[in-house]
């Protein structure tokens, strides 16, 4: 094991996924120091270290702001994507020794997973970082594929699950096994290779979930909570929704594509989406917790849709 990493540099701690990544570096002992932007109005509470940058993370503002620190974690928004390497090689420029990527999502391996729009941008990632990365023995990075953030996509219908009027369209009727993870399980499975530092994350692409089910197990267990009776249930196949999702591309509709590009990749058939299949789940090596599929469904009919 390399130097233990003791300070670590987050970048960002709001969003969707900000914040979860927040408590679970401090619930593993790191000191955090959160990255924001100067137009930002987050709060946070007394005690937290903030260093503020240039709305565009401008390179000097970086650099300075990863001064010191041992590990430096990204979470960014779809629009700074494109600046992930250019952000790591200023961690990189400040002395840090450990990047966890901002390429949370669907499986980068998968030739196919491009139709998803975000992919694109992560593929090119790693792509860099391991260019970066070449002949350095003191500076390692990790990639995190988690699959579909379960609790978002129900609170958000992405999923097709409308527990409003009790509908639901399926894909390929909902057989398809295909990998989720919580937001709390991807924030600690970050946090945990920063502290545990496990030879097979160094410089490499892992796998983290926290249910590997098929729809009709997620229906069901919205049905477990809110009664059984009167759903009505469709189907949909899985190359009928990504046709979908490039009609909603060309006119303009760039969320409705989004959304169902991610839908088709994330859960549909023909995808490398059972994460088990493809590769080692980091798991059992990271001691990420089971977590009970009902009840995260429980706890996400309660949150308020952030795009609402």
């Amino acid at each position: 094991m390399a130097a233990p990493i003791k300070t670590v540099a987050l970048c960002s701690p709001t969003g969707k996924l900000g914040p979860f990544l927040l408590d679970a570096l401090k619930a593993e002992g790191f000191a955090v120091t959160a990255i924001l932007r100067k137009s930002s109005k987050a709060s946070f509470p007394s005690g937290q270290k903030i260093v503020r940058v240039g709305d565009d993370y401008p390179d000097s503002d970086m650099i300075e702001a990863f001064k010191g620190q041992d590990a430096v974690v990204l979470s960014l928004n779809f629009e700074m994507l494109s600046q992930a390497t250019r952000i790591a090689q200023a961690a990189l420029a400040a002395g840090s020794h450990w990047l966890i990527a901002s390429t949370y999502g669907a499986n980068l391996e998968d030739p196919r997973a491009p139709l998803f729009p975000a992919s694109v941008p992560h593929q090119q990632a790693v792509k860099e970082l391991r260019e970066l990365q070449e002949g350095r023995d003191t500076w390692a990075w990790t990639s995190i594929s988690c699959g579909p953030w379960a609790e978002l996509a129900i609170a958000t219908n992405a999923w097709h699950i409308k527990p409003a009027n009790r509908t639901a369209e399926l894909i390929d009727e909902g057989r398809n096994i295909f990998s989720a993870s919580t937001r709390e399980q991807v924030a600690r499975a970050a946090a945990r290779v920063l502290k545990k530092q496990p030879a097979s994350a160094k410089n490499a692409c892992i796998y983290v979930t926290s249910f590997e089910a098929n729809m009709k197990t997620w229906l069901d267990a919205h049905k477990q909570i809110l009664g059984p009776d009167d759903w009505k249930v469709t189907s949909a196949d899985t190359e009928s929704m990504l046709q979908r999702s490039q009609t909603h591309f060309g006119a303009g509709e760039f969320m409705q594509g989004y959304t169902t590009s991610a839908l088709a990749v994330c859960t549909g058939t023909g995808f490398q989406n059972q994460f088990s299949k493809f590769a080692t789940l980091a798991n059992d090596e990271l001691d990420l917790p089971k977590e009970d599929l009902v009840e995260v469904v429980r706890g996400a009919l309660l949150l308020r849709n952030p795009f609402a």
